[in-house]
């Protein structure tokens, strides 16, 4: 394995146990998470949400979103994608 494959995996687990320890672990005040969302998505900027560990979980995702383009995660729905087309033939 290469030392990217290992990044991606580090990203991946780094996003999965913020959000479980968002979840799970310390209180998440999650309608102004979706305020601060809706105002994203609408361009009528909101506050973030004070929680760190939101910080945290959120940059790591845009991390890895923006890596996937890059990186070798772009195959993974390929997989999904091929394999009628191996079986029709």
């Amino acid at each position: 394995s290469k030392i990217e494959d290992y990044v991606a995996l580090l990203l991946l687990l780094g996003v999965i146990v913020t959000g479980d320890a968002l979840r799970f672990l310390s209180h998440f005040d999650l309608e102004q998470t979706r305020a601060y969302f809706r105002g994203l998505l609408t361009l009528n900027l909101q506050s973030m949400p004070d929680n760190p560990l939101f910080w945290l979980h959120f940059l790591l995702a845009q991390i890895l979103l923006m890596y996937i383009p890059a990186g070798k995660l772009l195959h993974l729905p390929g997989v999904f994608f091929s394999h009628p087309l191996l079986r029709w033939e």
